[in-house]
């Protein structure tokens, strides 16, 4: 069957596939000129990107797929998963699904499994054996065991009255419990746990949390961690928070933390009562089931930060006056937590150099819609660039309820709920040579802001849109590498960017609301629904509803004129949204192009 070509110029096409064909099956398109048929890609197939937790899962957990064309003719109730063991030829078992859509499908671990390394093949019942996505690699073991003795703090002399200070007391406990852990071996085969029963504790300094320890307390609004009036910290400290060392196994859970006004600035751009911006090296960090309670007047004073941590999962936290700031961490996992924003801070989570993040379930709005002291500037999620690269994204199932900067807040640009900013075009050059996983330049010089994620973007010629993360980059032979291969391999007609990007971007099944007057407010809100404001390639945006903006989806090809970096453009590719319900907004959608330097074109974003 022939495709209808609807735009062809030689290093791209368009083309409309015939009315024919059965729905949501999986189709194979050749390209065919004179001089032959090419290679075919495969339209509607399976496409897993990761999996969530990918090592350290045990039977009986429910573990998440994410990518796109994951569901049965794109729906909500059908997918396969099949698990086999690598490197053998045994046959493997089928996973019991427990939730679909076509972006995201969960599984049960099989009861039957052994301990091992396995594979996850996953099909949405289109393409036969052509049709299957994989593999995906998943490690299952032992379940972890909070198997240690309990560290009643009450037992070390802490009141929890809300007056005396129970500071003393609690770092008492907290060495026992320690000491207990290290006695039993290393690794600490005895896991502990560091118990706070019902009560208001008053604090004068933070609680640096160590690993293979549990800090628990009886449940939000029953135990309190609270700063009291002569509470001290530094810019690297909080209430709670980590050292500069590598640490594991942590689970902090059921508490209140409360600022009570006392947990002051200090010279950092921000503070935040939950501190692990500079740690190294984290893993296996698990909050639940907790208040965090910013009452400090400003908005540098905040909720969270993490830096630096592999599986960092935050979920039922409910989140109060601050945001939640993450830097240079993957798989990350954020559920069914709640923000009220104050004070014009800027948005509930900062995302920065993520892999693998999940954003599902929560809801995000200003506290007091009738105080100008009670509302934040309408950001739900900033995925910004400024850290390097960002890729493989979920935010689903969230909804904001008239959130939004109030008329007369200071930022005009503001009130973008789903935002991708500061991503950045750091060398942009001809290929002198390419193969399917490296690109060799003449003039690649080191750049003294190198961030260890970035991405490889054609911008122009052979291979035009596609977009890798670089694994290495050789500066004595200009070579870099990417992982994985390129689908066309880029050659001297080529543009290619080395960027700090945000790619793979799902946004699904969200509920995003603005102010009631933004459809005809014309000045004091930048207000987006989404924006993909420049580097971002291959978003999806589907079945969202969106209502009270000033704009509901914005895509943006920006122009860069730095005078410290190449003067070039920073475009999208691969956009596409579908299914979103736009209602009460002053415009629907707009796709704006900078004017690039280089006549590249490249600004141009492809939606």
């Amino acid at each position: 069957i022939v495709g209808s070509i609807q735009r062809l110029d030689g290093m791209k096409a368009a083309v409309t596939l015939p009315a024919s064909l059965p729905p949501w099956s999986t189709y194979f398109l050749w390209p065919k000129n004179s001089a032959g048929t090419g290679y075919p890609i495969a339209v509607n197939r399976t496409d897993a990107w990761w999996l969530s937790p990918n090592d350290a899962a045990t039977r009986g957990d429910t573990i998440s797929v994410f990518g796109c064309n994951l569901s049965h003719n794109g729906g909500t109730t059908i997918s396969w998963v099949y698990l086999k063991t690598v490197g053998t030829a045994t046959p493997g078992d089928w996973a019991i699904v427990t939730s679909v859509n076509p972006y995201r499908v969960q599984f049960t671990v099989p009861s039957q499994l052994a301990n091992g390394n396995y594979e996850v093949w996953i099909h949405n019942g289109h393409g036969a054996s052509y049709g299957w996505s994989g593999p995906l690699a998943l490690t299952v073991t032992d379940a972890y065991q909070w198997n240690g003795a309990s560290f009643n703090v009450r037992d070390y002399g802490a009141t929890a009255n809300g007056i005396t200070d129970d500071t003393e007391a609690i770092m008492k406990a907290h060495s026992a419990a320690l000491a207990y852990r290290d006695h039993s071996g290393s690794p600490a085969t005895l896991h502990p746990t560091l118990y706070f029963p019902a009560g208001t504790y008053l604090m004068n300094r933070g609680l640096s949390l160590k690993h293979d320890v549990r800090y628990l307390g009886e449940g939000k609004g029953l135990t309190i961690l609270r700063c009291g009036d002569q509470f001290q910290h530094t810019s690297d400290q909080g209430l709670i928070y980590g050292e500069r060392d590598t640490q594991h196994d942590i689970e902090l859970s059921s508490l209140s933390l409360d600022s009570n006004g006392h947990f002051t600035e200090t010279s950092f751009p921000y503070d935040y009562l939950l501190c692990f911006t500079f740690v190294s090296q984290w893993k296996d960090i698990h909050l639940s089931n907790l208040d965090i309670e910013v009452s400090n007047t400003g908005n540098r004073v905040n909720a969270a930060s993490f830096g630096d941590i592999t599986r960092l999962t935050i979920a039922s936290c409910d989140l109060a006056g601050g945001n939640i700031n993450l830097m240079n961490s993957n798989h990350v996992d954020i559920h069914q937590c709640s923000f009220s924003l104050v004070n014009d801070v800027f948005t509930a989570i900062t995302a920065q150099a993520l892999t693998a993040v999940s954003i599902t379930t929560g809801a995000c709005a200003d506290r007091d819609i009738n105080s100008d002291t009670g509302q934040g500037l309408g950001r739900f999620v900033i995925l910004g660039g400024y850290l390097g690269s960002q890729r493989n994204i979920y935010i689903g199932d969230n909804h904001t309820v008239d959130y939004g900067p109030r008329a007369g807040a200071a930022d005009f640009n503001s009130g973008e709920q789903i935002l991708s900013e500061g991503n950045d075009v750091r060398y942009e050059g001809i290929p002198a040579s390419a193969t399917p996983t490296t690109v060799t330049f003449d003039n690649l010089a080191p750049d003294p802001q190198q961030r260890t994620s970035q991405t490889a973007v054609v911008v122009k010629g052979k291979g035009l849109g596609q977009s890798r993360p670089v694994t290495t980059i050789n500066y004595s032979n200009q070579t870099i590498t990417v992982s994985p291969a390129w689908n066309v391999v880029p050659d001297s007609t080529s543009i290619v960017q080395i960027a700090w990007t945000t790619d793979r971007c799902v946004i699904y099944h969200n509920t995003l609301d603005g102010k009631r007057d933004y459809a005809t407010r014309f000045n004091n809100s930048n207000s987006c629904a989404m924006l993909a404001y420049g580097g971002c390639n291959e978003w999806i945006a589907d079945s969202n509803t969106i209502t009270h903006m000033r704009y509901a989806i914005g895509v943006m090809g920006l122009a860069k004129h730095y005078p410290d970096k190449v003067a070039t453009s920073e475009s999208c590719f691969f956009n596409f949204y579908a299914n979103t319900s736009i209602r009460e907004c002053y415009r629907g959608c707009f796709c704006y192009a900078d004017t690039a330097t280089d006549n590249t074109g490249a600004a141009i974003p492809r939606v």
